[in-house]
């Protein structure tokens, strides 16, 4: 029997190649869609039949490929390194992203003389330079650490070689090693954990309990060093060698903290309520007075332990001016130079110098003149700023008369001859004199100042005089008189020069002593 049909053939390779959609068709004749074969069987054929094929990526990706290629990015543990020659180090590497996180990675080495890696990430470094470490993913996707290799260390160095904290105190004890040299592995270690244990890696020590104990740094090739830690107990209070100041703008001051004995803290931090007016260093306490005003500086240890200092900020002092500008002294005599600055202004910091201290020297801290050998020497006293104010200090080998001695022991024994005034006393009636016969405004000898009119009463009318010694309790007596005034003739001072007046009541401008019933006032 004779078939009529119609027939669309399908090339699904070509199709599958071009990556469309196909369609086939098998089309038959709608008259001839039935008919008999010769043994009266019927055939029946399909009207239409349609094939689609899907190309999308994935499909595509089961149909083609055999070996699929795994997704993902990698990552690599650090960027850059520096180590020294021998030195090992473990590299890291992650896949993100991923539809297959066991996949395999390729690691690589740039320049294998300087370093070799292995399929793991272990470093292992060979002779100086720079080398590049590579991970791969078969993707493509890669990440690199540039690795540079330096000599290996000849020594180690801390940035303390002994330290001593409070407990609960931490402390970061920080590694050097010689230029050119490299390392990143150095370990650390405490002999004594109970008292101060170390992290292995960084070096943080932390105060456990009193006692001592050392901390060893060690680098990969075996250098060592130390730092002998002592551990004391944390403290209770803190103090200030000021409580309250007073500075010029643009002087500074440092502020020095102290603690109980017994106790310690490496770590006392300061700080301002207002920086404009004086700023602090927070480590160390170095004060800068800013402008004029009040602040208040505070120290505060590691254990939360305050104290407060109260700085005043004046205006900075455009002259300085000495109580004298020249001044007559036999050889050991002593005279203490006051300085004084215009009102509204500050200088906390006045130093004094010498021009030639082998003939008269001079305590840098407060003007105090010695007189040492004959000659003339120029005494400075010098604000923080660079003002100056000077003192020509002339100094005679010339000795003490014994007129000057016997009337200055003639003082004291009128004055404080008596066995229950003291020593100090009988200096301080002395000193007094000496300060009358020193000054302008006074005689110049030590008779014309005890003898004036309204001085040191009957001395005026009657003279001076000492009565004689008829029992030794009197000698005695009047031999200290005599050694007290020697002591004063021969420089001893123990009064500022502008006291003048010695009573039994108040005189002058204030009062600088009240000793033993006596009051020592200033002009």
């Amino acid at each position: 029997m004779k078939i009529s049909s119609k027939i669309t053939s399908i090339l699904l390779i070509a199709a599958l190649a071009a990556g469309s959609s196909v369609f086939a068709a098998s089309a038959i004749d709608e008259e001839n869609s039935t008919e008999s074969n010769s043994n009266n069987e019927v055939v029946a054929y399909a009207e239409s039949v349609e094939v689609s094929v899907d190309t999308s990526p994935e499909i595509m990706v089961e149909q083609v490929a055999t070996n699929p290629v795994a997704t993902g990015t990698v990552q690599i543990s650090r960027n850059k390194l520096t180590l020294g020659v021998g030195e090992g180090f473990k590299l890291n590497a992650t896949v993100k992203n991923t539809n297959d996180p066991s996949q395999a990675l390729s690691w690589s080495s740039s320049n294998k003389a300087v370093l070799t890696v292995t399929g793991n990430g272990n470093v292992k470094t060979v002779k100086e330079g720079i080398a590049v470490v590579t991970v791969k993913l078969k993707n493509g996707s890669s990440a690199s650490c540039t690795v540079t290799v330096k000599k290996a260390p000849t020594s180690i160095s801390l940035n303390k070689k002994s330290i001593t904290l409070g407990v609960g105190e931490v402390f970061d004890l920080n590694s050097s090693l010689p230029s050119g040299c490299g390392a990143y592995s150095i370990k650390y270690y405490s002999n004594n954990s109970s008292v101060a244990p170390v992290k292995a890696a960084g070096g943080l020590v932390t105060a456990k309990r009193a006692g001592t104990a050392v901390i060893t740094a060690k680098t990969y090739n075996g250098k060592t060093v130390s730092c002998n830690v002592t551990v004391k107990n944390a403290p209770n209070k803190i103090s200030l060698n000021k409580t309250s100041l007073t500075l010029g703008v643009g002087e500074k001051y440092d502020l020095n903290s102290s603690l109980p004995k017994g106790t310690a803290a490496y770590k006392v931090l300061y700080s301002t309520n207002n920086a404009g007016v004086a700023d602090v260093k927070a480590a160390g306490g170095l004060v800068t007075a800013k402008r004029a005003g009040t602040v208040v500086v505070t120290a505060t240890t590691y254990n939360g332990k305050k104290v407060s200092c109260k700085i005043t900020v004046k205006n900075a002092p455009n002259k300085i001016s000495l109580n004298k500008t020249s001044l007559s002294l036999n050889k050991q005599g002593t005279f203490d130079l006051n300085s004084s600055l215009p009102s509204g202004t500050a200088s906390h910091s006045v130093v004094y110098s010498s021009s030639n201290p082998k003939v008269a020297e001079v305590k840098s801290a407060g003007g105090f003149v010695t007189a040492k050998s004959a000659g003339t020497a120029v005494i400075t006293a010098k604000t923080y700023n660079g003002k100056t104010a000077k003192c020509t200090v002339k100094v005679s080998n010339a000795s003490y008369t014994q007129d000057d001695l016997y009337c200055l022991a003639a003082v004291i024994w009128q004055e404080a001859g008596a066995s229950y005034c003291s020593d100090r006393l009988q200096l301080l009636v002395a000193n007094v004199v000496m300060n009358h016969v020193e000054s302008p405004y006074f005689p110049n000898t030590i008779r014309g100042v005890i003898t004036r009119k309204g001085a040191y009463g009957k001395m005026y009318w009657d003279g001076v005089s000492i009565p004689k010694a008829n029992d030794p309790i009197t000698k005695a007596a009047i031999d200290r008189c005599y050694a007290n005034a020697k002591k004063i003739l021969e420089g001893y001072r123990i009064l500022p020069s502008s006291v003048i007046y010695q009573a039994g009541f108040v005189q002058g401008s204030g009062v600088y002593t009240y000793e033993e019933g006596m009051y020592f006032c200033y002009k």
